[in-house]
């Protein structure tokens, strides 16, 4: 009876560790964000360093048009970088890349334009990054809507 007992302490105390290390490992977010805030309202995110994190891409006439804006609320020095993915075989991949640092509180956007072709799918990847010295306190990657084009 003891073993029995011991077992499912045990099981059970895996199966707690499996879950809370989930929850704590989770780095990314692969969410749609739309400009603005302009989600779902009754979810509300939280973050220590900035109040908003907006991701945008849009494609017309050949050319992607990606932005990423935050709102910073404490100063400190921020990364902001765009990664434009096109999906093929084996699934996305990096098709341009641009970043820019920024220090202080407000709102500071990245906005890149490239062009693309026609046939395949894209996506915007935005990390935002925040920075005590030289060391990253903070860090959130969200992904924009996929656009065929």
């Amino acid at each position: 009876m003891k073993k029995l007992i011991a077992c499912v302490m045990i099981i059970t105390m895996m199966c707690t560790t499996a879950v809370l290390g989930d929850e704590i490992t989770v780095v990314e977010n692969e969410t749609t964000v739309t400009p603005y805030n302009g989600g779902d309202s009754n979810i509300d995110l939280y973050y220590d360093n900035f109040s908003t994190f907006d991701v945008y891409m849009n494609i017309k006439d050949g050319v992607a048009t990606c932005l990423g804006m935050i709102t910073m609320t404490e100063n400190k020095k921020s990364e902001i970088e765009l990664t434009l993915q096109r999906k093929g075989n084996n699934g996305y991949s990096q098709y341009a890349q641009w970043s820019k640092t920024f220090s202080g509180i407000g709102t500071k956007s990245l906005r890149k334009t490239k062009a693309v072709k026609k046939g395949y799918t894209y996506r915007l990847r935005a990390v935002v990054k925040v920075y005590s010295g030289t060391k990253v306190i903070e860090a959130n990657a969200y992904y924009s809507k996929e656009h065929k084009y």
